[in-house]
């Protein structure tokens, strides 16, 4: 800047110098403004700098580099905001037209049953077969033999060689494998819902970031929210997944300002509602039976209840199938109704349920094998053993096993201190993670694994294939488990919990005193954990509301070796096994009763 265009300071006493300084003290309490070398005198404690290093420093903020490396950048947003646009158009129009060819397919195999159901020439086929038989005239002889000719079973018109016009032989096959179509389409959709969801929330956040004073009209429209749901709600998606997608609704931009107060979780008559609503929402705990389970002198170690009748269970060299649905309350003795035997022992077990009826139970073994079996039937279970050997995945001793939720991949960790991913179709192997130290538990979140050990655990994204170690205490991790937003790890005497923040990283939320904890499990429709443990000596298994931080409810007064929880329609179905063999089940619903 040349002198000769700096402005002379007009104030009294100040010989009209150059305003060649400029105060940048936003606090300044002498109005920052041009200085000259009397004004200086003033602002001692100001931030100064000459007039021409500030015009310097503004140039450079707006040079044409900036203007041209910003207007690149905007460039790029919108190459990327074309190309998320273009992959959503295809995507529309593929799903749209396979949808659509879809349901014209089903339209006119329903057509072609109805015609099938409606047609009366098969049945006045058989009547006129049942007429010749009551009266063999040569009337009746003429009508069945034109009955034989009109549907031609032989080229020859031979009479006596009829051609099998029934079912088509593979019929009953065909239908079991849409009952596995279905169940394998309902994943499907599901399996993309959830990625379209989180997509969604990241793009969403990614807009935050970039222009945060810009409200997006089309993410805050309250009839395009609904929509969204709606479509959510679509058949695949059942009550607990809507919830868990409100929940993360309602934490992104205020989606949804639902009163959270109507979904408190209240045990029976022991909290009075004070919000001046209409009805309470009740949780009851009902339906109370026991059974003694004829076990051979073994231990049910592990134990999955399929349906509200069905109990699963391993106990030393054998696999166990119970049935719970008699209505006597007390003391039944249950003998299992199936049994297989392994003579190295089962050490873990899962289920992939395909549909209500059928799934497939895969039994770890401690030679570090894995035996495969389709399970058959809702009540009357049959039992099919996999075309596959078994499959040798590990060294001998410990082996737990998890299978994914979309049915493709098995987990598992074993005495080689590595997680190993497995093809679930053919059980060959994908990858694998090799671990610092034995494992101590072991969980999978849709795509994350969480593997427990001494005083930390390590979490293991399939998305990314990063992982990381995070130290959570100085007592060895029992028992890891997830619950919509929250993280659970069953330690010695404790629970920790984290919270799962936007970005997928962990907040620590609350502890849970408890002492010697048998064991943890969620009930994922509700903000519930059921614990068994010892406390002063008393063991006891209770509910604990982690949200409202209730008080525990005690349910059992002795302390449980397994559990497992089944939920269908909001009503969850709960299984203990105590170490005597007695099952104790329980029936846990959500009731409106009016308030206090």
């Amino acid at each position: 800047m040349n002198p000769k265009n700096y402005s002379s300071c007009e104030l009294p006493d100040h010989d009209s110098e150059f305003l060649n300084m400029v105060c940048t003290n936003h606090q300044c309490k002498k109005n920052r403004k041009l200085l000259c070398s009397h004004c200086q005198l003033n602002h001692q404690e100001c931030i100064k700098i000459s007039l021409r290093k500030f015009t310097q420093i503004y140039q450079d903020q707006i040079n044409p580099y900036n203007l041209e490396s910003l207007k690149k950048q905007y460039n790029d947003l919108n190459k990327h905001f074309n190309q998320i646009e273009e992959t959503l158009d295809y995507s529309y129009k593929f799903f749209n037209d396979k949808l659509n060819q879809i349901k014209t397919s089903i339209n006119h195999v329903k057509k072609q049953i109805y015609s099938n159901q409606s047609d009366t020439s098969k049945q006045k086929q058989f009547l006129n077969l049942q007429q010749f038989e009551l009266e063999p005239s040569i009337e009746n002889f003429n009508n069945l033999l034109a009955d034989i000719e009109s549907f031609k079973p032989n080229s020859d018109k031979i009479p006596f060689k009829v051609k099998n016009i029934g079912p088509p032989k593979f019929l009953n096959e065909d239908i079991n494998n849409m009952e596995i179509i279905v169940s394998k389409f309902q994943k499907a959709a599901q399996t993309i819902t959830e990625q379209y969801r989180n997509l969604f929330d990241t793009f969403q956040k990614n807009i935050k970031n970039l222009f945060p004073n810009i409200l997006i009209e089309q993410l805050s429209n309250n009839s395009n929210k609904f929509k969204m749901i709606k479509i959510f709600k679509f058949q695949v998606i059942n009550s607990k997944q809507i919830n868990q997608l409100l929940n993360q609704f309602i934490k992104m931009n205020n989606f949804f300002k639902l009163n959270m107060q109507l979904f408190r979780n209240v045990y029976k008559a022991s909290i009075q509602n004070n919000n001046s609503l209409e009805n309470d929402i009740v949780l009851e705990v009902n339906d109370e039976k026991q059974f003694n389970f004829k076990l051979e002198g073994s231990e049910i170690t592990k134990m999955l209840l399929i349906n509200e009748n069905i109990i699963f269970g391993i106990g030393g060299t054998k696999f166990y199938i119970f049935d719970v649905s008699s209505q006597q309350a007390k003391n039944e003795n249950v003998q299992s109704i199936l049994t297989i035997s392994e003579d190295a022992g089962f050490i873990d077990l899962a289920y992939f349920r395909l549909d209500e009826q059928n799934g497939y139970i895969y039994l770890a073994t401690k030679k570090g094998s894995i035996l495969k079996f389709l399970a058959e039937g809702k009540k009357n279970i049959k039992i099919k053993q996999d075309q596959m050997q078994p499959k040798i995945i590990d060294q001998p001793g410990m082996l737990q096993i998890l299978i994914s939720e979309e049915g493709d991949k098995l987990y598992s960790i074993g005495e080689e201190m590595k997680v190993k991913i497995w093809s679930l179709n053919n059980m060959e192997f994908i990858k694998s993670l090799l671990l610092e130290e034995n494992a101590t538990a072991f969980h999978m979140d849709w795509k994350i694994l969480f593997i427990g050990g001494k005083n930390s655990i390590t979490i293991w994204d399939q998305i990314t294939l990063k992982n990381e170690n995070l130290v959570v205490s100085k007592q060895k991790v029992k028992k890891i488990l997830t619950n919509t937003s929250k993280l659970f790890l069953g330690l010695e005497d404790y629970i920790k919990i984290y919270t799962f923040t936007n970005q997928r990283k962990l907040e620590f939320f609350t502890n849970i005193p408890c002492q010697k904890i048998n064991l943890i499990q969620t009930i994922k429709t509700y903000s519930i954990l059921v614990i068994s443990y010892t406390f002063k000596q008393e063991e006891k298994v209770c509910l604990y509301d982690y949200e409202d931080e209730l008080p525990p409810k005690e349910l059992l007064e002795q302390s449980a070796q397994c559990c497992s929880v089944y939920e269908q329609n909001k009503v969850n179905y709960l299984a203990f096994i105590q170490k005597t063999g007695i099952c104790v089940t329980f029936k846990m619903e959500q009731k409106y009763q009016l308030a206090q």
